[in-house]
């Protein structure tokens, strides 16, 4: 499972931190005390990889509902932030696609085979957006953040 970014606490989980009625584990409510929309996902995993497998964690706070995936990465450059979803259109897909092809082939080189496989199945910008999304997140785990807002800026360049 390939994580977001950012989480943020839903309502349940800032009713969690504040009276404690879901008994969460000690270290299932270190983390969601952490989250704070700041902190990416691979940061918490690195810094905290003491209390376990951070990633198990967040993900079953993720799946339980006490966090949800940010949609603005305040603390990034403006380049690392998620891209709005516009209102669904067709226009243009195929050229948009065949333009991300590209930019994925040039990211990732010779493991651009199976992403761009994927992106082949996109049948709309909506998917389209999750699906760079995705990409994103996926060049900030395997190489770094300068890597994640280089893609970001040419990808904005592509979206409508």
């Amino acid at each position: 499972m390939t994580l977001p970014l950012l989480f943020i606490k839903t309502s349940k989980g800032l009713q969690e931190v504040e009276t404690r009625n879901f008994n969460l584990s000690a270290d299932l409510r270190f983390i969601l005390i952490l989250i704070d929309g700041k902190r990416t996902s691979p940061q918490l995993i690195k810094q905290f990889i003491k209390v376990g497998s951070v990633e198990t964690l967040l993900e079953t706070l993720w799946n339980q509902g006490f966090i949800e995936a940010q949609t603005s990465v305040s603390g990034l450059p403006p380049a690392a932030e998620s891209i709005t979803i516009p209102p669904s259109s067709s226009t243009g897909l195929p050229a948009i696609k065949a333009s991300l092809d590209t930019l994925i082939r040039q990211h990732f080189g010779l493991m651009a085979g199976p992403l761009t496989n994927k992106l082949a199945k996109c049948d709309t910008l909506e998917e389209l957006y999750e699906y760079v999304a995705y990409c994103q997140n996926l060049i900030q785990e395997s190489f770094n953040i300068k890597k994640a807002i280089a893609f970001a800026e040419s990808v904005k360049t592509l979206l409508p």
